[in-house]
């Protein structure tokens, strides 16, 4: 139970502001409300939370809880809406060992951001800040408020390690696996053809065609290839779901192909399904992670630490 606790917060802040010496601080910080600081943070809604971990044999489960009877407000908006079904695990094939999905309300940052400028800067500042985010983006046609408005979206990353097939990266500190890796962002199509109407006016034709190719439904950016030789199986590739107004990023088309074939998912997985028994189907926020990648991240750590060992050992020895 925390209710009432953000109150008593800024009553101690406040009484230590108020033992500064006069004129040592900024007038609108010696009168700043600490109160409405944090009741535009929304921090002041929060009446109790609760944080939970949970094993079962291997397994992990960590859930985190803020009771919010008013409705969420201020940061708390970050995180997106209301709750909705989770769908990153019937994009994810059956073997992902990364996924993890969450909703973002950027146009929460816009607002905070503001109230926030106004308390701690004083008012010549909000008047900055606003005649700041109400210049024009030249590419976009946009003003910042307005861009920032728009983006509220939803990020699912999904990733798949091969530890059994490392990258030949010189001088690495670690051995580091290949990796096959998808992020998505819903409701972004408008931003996609924004930037590439912009990009396709400056080239010419022939290479438009060249660089960006269609088909049913879809439009796809064909990137050139890594740079470095130790990169070359990463041929990433932009696609945006005209239809869905999803934008995807791959680090490959197979990996792409594979995902949106649906012909195998995470959801029907047997690994899936016992980690996440018990846990519910909808929300704002969602990630996974398999005991593969688990196991790949300690090795990579232990490679560290083994190869560090080696000369600090040579040196006590020599000492």
């Amino acid at each position: 139970d925390v209710d009432g606790d953000v109150e008593k917060l800024a009553g101690m802040v406040r009484k230590f502001l108020d033992k500064v010496p006069a004129g040592e601080l900024p007038p609108h910080i010696a009168t700043l409300d600490l109160g409405l600081v944090l009741s535009d943070l929304g921090l002041d809604g929060i009446e109790a939370m609760g944080v939970s971990s949970y094993k079962n044999d291997d397994l992990y489960h960590n859930r985190a809880f803020l009771y919010v009877p008013e409705g969420r407000k201020g940061v708390l908006k970050l995180s997106g809406g209301d709750p909705g079904p989770f769908v990153a695990a019937d994009l994810a094939p059956e073997d992902a060992d990364l996924v993890v999905e969450q909703t973002f309300n950027v146009r929460a940052v816009y607002e905070v951001a503001g109230k926030m400028i106004k308390h701690f800067g004083g008012a010549e500042a909000l008047v900055e800040f606003k005649r700041e985010m109400s210049q024009v983006n030249p590419q976009l046609g946009l003003t910042m408020a307005d861009l920032l408005g728009k983006l509220d979206t939803r990020i699912t990353v999904i990733g798949r390690v091969h530890p059994d097939k490392p990258l030949d990266v010189p001088d690495a500190p670690m051995e580091i696996p290949s990796f096959d890796l998808l992020v998505a962002f819903d409701d972004l199509g408008w931003l996609y053809e924004k930037v590439t109407g912009n990009m396709k006016s400056q080239m010419p034709p022939d290479q438009v065609g060249q660089m960006f190719i269609k088909g049913d439904g879809f439009e796809k950016i064909a990137m050139p290839p890594m740079p470095s030789p130790e990169m070359a199986v990463i041929q990433p590739v932009v696609h945006h779901d005209i239809a869905g107004k999803r934008i995807y990023i791959a680090t490959t088309q197979a990996y792409l192909d594979e995902c949106l074939s649906g012909s195998s998912k995470l959801a029907d997985s047997a690994d899936f399904k016992e980690a996440t028994v018990g846990l519910p189907v909808e929300g704002n926020g969602l990630s996974y992670a398999s005991s593969n990648l688990t196991k790949t991240v300690r090795g990579m750590f232990k490679g560290v630490g083994d190869a560090m060992e080696g000369p600090m050992g040579a040196q006590e020895t020599a000492i």
